[in-house]
């Protein structure tokens, strides 16, 4: 959770209208979404069942799609900010990361 924070907080020095450090700035937040997709994907795996690891990472996968394509329907609306897809995109990413209850290990089917 704390990098789920950390990440969308490097967003907002970006806000500023000023050129210049819009150029360096972008690299505070990517020096925290390589971890936080880390965290985000140990997690899933961790909350699955044995075999269904790859499906589950693939739903968070998704999740975080999601999150960008409703945060950037979002912010057409609001002016174009960039920041609420990126927020949006950062809460779906930890949706899954949040609980703490794995998912029921799938009936096995008779060959």
């Amino acid at each position: 959770m704390l990098l789920g924070a950390a990440y969308t907080a490097c967003w907002f020095p970006l806000l500023a209208p000023l050129p210049a450090p819009a150029v360096l700035l972008p690299l505070l937040p990517g020096t925290v979404f390589v971890p936080l997709l880390t965290v985000a994907s140990l997690t899933v795996n961790t909350l699955t069942p044995p075999g269904t690891s790859t499906e589950a990472v693939g739903w968070m996968s998704s999740a975080i799609r999601l999150g960008l394509a409703g945060g950037t329907a979002l912010a057409g609306p609001l002016d174009g900010h960039f920041t609420v897809p990126l927020m949006a995109a950062d809460g779906c990413a930890l949706l899954p990361s949040s609980s703490t209850t794995p998912a029921p290990a799938p009936a096995a089917t008779p060959v």
